[in-house]
Parts: C-alpha cells; structure tokens; sequence
C-alpha cells in the first residue's frame, strides 16, 4: 500500500512539473474557439486581413495528432500557430464530426493562403 502510495505522489507530483502551452497555441483567436464555425470558404480573406495585420500564423488541428493541414511544421516552427478547437477526433454525433470536417477545411485554405502570402 505505502509504495502504491508513493508511485501515486510521483506521478502527481511529475505531472505538476509540465509546462503549459505557450499562449499562441491556445485558442484559435482573441474570441475564444469561434474559427473552428466558419466555413473552409472564409479562409482566404480572413487569412489576407491577419496577414495584413501581422499576424503569419499557421492554423493547427488537433485529431488524433496535432497537424497543420496545407502546411508542415517546419512552417509551424517558423510562423508560429494557434490551434483551432474542432472537438477532436471521437465523435457522438454527426454534427460533431460536421463541424470537425468544416474546421479542417478551414485551417487547410487559412494555411495555404498564409504560406503563399507570407515572408
């Protein structure tokens, strides 16, 4: 029981010691998770106005893996990114993996639309 206990303490205490995401790749924009409810069709414009505004990001997509539909992570690493909430990659419902789909798309054409854009 006393080691049972104390393996316990270890894993608690390890996961104490992670470090939290770095604050561009936590939501998907100032509003919270609202890109993942666009069509893949807004994209471009949305993508040219951030662009405009200095923002290069890339848009992650977090299935079963973290991915950057259009792009690789190399151009992760050099743009930076934000991960757009899709609801992840189990789904109860049809709508669930609707919307799932639509977010894919959606970070496909964004991406595509900053890599050709960008520095």
């Amino acid at each position: 029981m006393t080691r049972t206990l104390t393996a316990l303490a270890v894993v608690c205490s390890l996961a104490a010691c992670a470090t939290p995401p770095a604050p561009d790749t936590v939501g998907s924009d100032p509003n919270g998770y609202a890109l993942a409810d666009h069509v893949p069709s807004d994209a471009p414009a949305l993508a040219r106005e951030a662009a405009a505004g200095g923002d290069h990001r890339l848009i992650g997509f977090i299935g079963f893996a973290l991915v950057f539909p259009g792009a690789d992570s190399a151009a992760a690493d050099r743009l930076g990114y934000r991960v757009i909430d899709a609801g992840g990659d189990s789904f109860t419902t049809e709508e669930q993996r609707l919307r799932s789909d639509r977010a894919y798309g959606f970070a496909e054409q964004w991406n595509t639309t900053i890599l050709a854009v960008s520095p």
